[in-house]
């Protein structure tokens, strides 16, 4: 992802030696240095099957082992916990290794125990949620006492690299939702502000609403002079 932060020009450095660790990058916006790593997740094995003809099938379930949401939040959890003793906000990258059912929700669930619509839902969210309505994922959900945990998690980006479907301009593609943590070191919305993002309002005592900047369906498209050129993409209109 240096690539990417050096055209929107956060002063991105290569892995930085810091307390020991060695992340895959860090930045700053506003003065505040963040230290991000990239991952690829994929769907895990038992929750996919394939058939001697050439098709095949993917499940998701409530089961840890057959769940995209806790696989996803478990990954999260020891990025979190590795990076905590840096005392630097940090910003995880999670690429979509796989399309068998996987996309940006199976994220959102990992975070939020649900999705962001399914959270606009709520009327007092998080309190709302209890922990057993979210057998798994909810990893930034407080726990049983109350409390917060990966504060230092300031926000996850989901990342989908894909070949364009427009044959007259064909390349790669980029899909980013930037899911901030609304207890976590804020991540200015400007740092990555080309892509849409759920950000946070409070509307009331430790109550939170969602909230998306920019349409979801909003890609990227690094051109040959270093810039980005973002535009709404469907399968009606790629470019």
């Amino acid at each position: 992802m240096v690539f990417l932060a050096r055209r929107l020009k956060l002063s991105p450095e290569f892995e930085p030696q810091i307390a020991g660790l060695t992340p895959d990058l860090s930045f700053k916006i506003a003065g505040k240095r963040f230290l991000g790593d990239v991952y690829v997740t994929h769907s895990p094995l038992k929750t996919i099957r394939d058939f001697d003809d050439g098709t095949g099938e993917a499940w998701d379930t409530s089961r840890p082992d057959e769940s995209r949401a806790n696989k996803i939040a478990n990954e999260l959890a020891y990025k979190a916990e590795k990076y905590e003793p840096t005392g630097l906000p940090f910003v995880a990258f999670v690429f979509l290794g796989d399309h068998r059912i996987l996309g940006a929700r199976d994220v959102e669930r990992a975070l939020f125990g649900m999705t962001a619509v399914e959270v606009s839902l709520e009327e007092n969210f998080p309190n709302s949620v209890s922990r057993d309505r979210v057998p798994v994922g909810g990893l930034l959900l407080p726990d049983e006492d109350g409390n917060y945990h990966h504060r230092n998690l300031s926000a996850v980006i989901s990342c989908d690299w894909f070949d364009t479907l427009n044959r007259q301009d064909q390349g790669k593609r980029l899909h980013c939702l930037v899911l901030h943590n609304w207890t976590g070191e804020p991540l200015p919305e400007k740092a990555f502000g080309l892509f849409p993002q759920i950000i946070w309002n409070q509307s009331g005592q430790d109550a939170w609403e969602p909230e998306q900047t920019t349409n979801a369906n909003r890609v990227a498209k690094f051109t040959p002079d270093g810039e980005i050129e973002c535009r709404d993409y469907t399968p009606d209109t790629a470019w």
